[in-house]
């Protein structure tokens, strides 16, 4: 998992991680470029500075992202993680800049995909800044802001697969299941 310093909201992940035994390793810039990448089967990008780590990643940082993902591995993005995703070119979706930071209630779209096992109907969920996406070409729009634009996206990029939540699921235990799904579909495991 990403932990440089723009990562902020990455010890809320841990926290997930951790209390469903999920065994993971800290990452951070350096990592990328080194090569480290190709040890792991999933980059988990949490929340946090969306601004900084552009201007910070380098353009090896944002290559070897997409040859990772490219090469089967899995990428999840958490707000900050998703624009990651839009800005190297992981993805055709496009994504809406949106500010704010309140709760809100989700429309769970698509109940019987991997990542949304065991929720239907609606869901609350902490936002803070994220994209609002709009779903293009295979990707999928798993849950849905009140106005229609996707809160959470799955797809995938050569022979991997990725997921996009724009809310910050990490932020309750009532949707923790949703970052361990979305960690076993990206791992290809569903």
């Amino acid at each position: 998992m990403f932990s440089d310093e723009e990562a902020v909201f990455y010890l809320d992940v841990a926290r997930v991680l951790e209390a469903t035994n999920r065994e993971f390793d800290y990452v951070r810039k350096s990592s990328l470029t080194s090569g480290e990448l190709a040890s792991y089967s999933i980059l988990v990008i949490p929340g946090g500075y969306t601004f900084k780590l552009l201007e910070n990643l380098s353009e090896m940082s944002r290559r070897s992202i997409l040859s990772f993902v490219e090469n089967g591995g899995g990428y999840v993005g958490i707000c900050m993680g998703a624009y990651i995703a839009f800005e190297v070119g992981l993805t055709k979706s496009s994504a809406i800049r949106v500010a704010g930071e309140y709760d809100v209630e989700l429309s769970i779209l698509q109940p019987t995909h991997p990542v949304m096992k065991g929720y239907e109907g609606k869901i609350m969920m902490s936002y803070q800044n994220g994209p609002e996406m709009v779903a293009k070409g295979a990707d999928i729009s798993l849950a849905a802001f009140p106005n229609g634009r996707a809160a959470m996206v799955a797809g995938s990029f050569g022979e991997g697969k990725m997921v996009l939540f724009s809310p910050h699921p990490e932020r309750s235990r009532s949707s923790w299941e949703m970052v361990t799904n979305a960690l076993d579909y990206s791992r290809g495991t569903f």
